[in-house]
């Protein structure tokens, strides 16, 4: 699979593996619009939920950025972790870490 980087063409190498969960398949699909990565998409038995593998090069808080983005996707955000670690468990009103500001002093 291929993608672009800075305007050429580059192999992106899969070094994380997650699991999630997704309220229904269309937050997958708007998910893959932002992320590159493999997914395997494993729909729940008489439920629209789906659970979802996902293997990308980016790490567990850049992915939490990414997801962010996605209307309607806090279910993914919550749920989601690196594979060996996944529950399903939701983690409500989780958010990705952001950088601490510096403090200005004021004269």
């Amino acid at each position: 699979m291929e993608y672009l980087k800075n305007g050429k063409e580059w192999e992106m190498e899969e070094n994380y593996q997650y699991k999630f969960r997704a309220e229904c398949v269309q937050d997958v699909d708007n998910l893959k619009e932002r992320l590159p990565g493999r997914y395997d998409v494993q729909f729940m038995e008489g439920f629209p939920d789906v659970e979802v593998r996902l293997s990308t090069n980016l790490n567990l808080n850049e992915v939490l950025k990414v997801m962010e983005t996605v209307p309607d996707g806090h279910v993914m955000l919550e749920t989601v972790e690196h594979e060996e670690e996944y529950t399903g468990v939701r983690k409500y009103f989780r958010r990705a870490e952001r950088p601490k500001g510096r403090k200005i002093n004021k004269p």
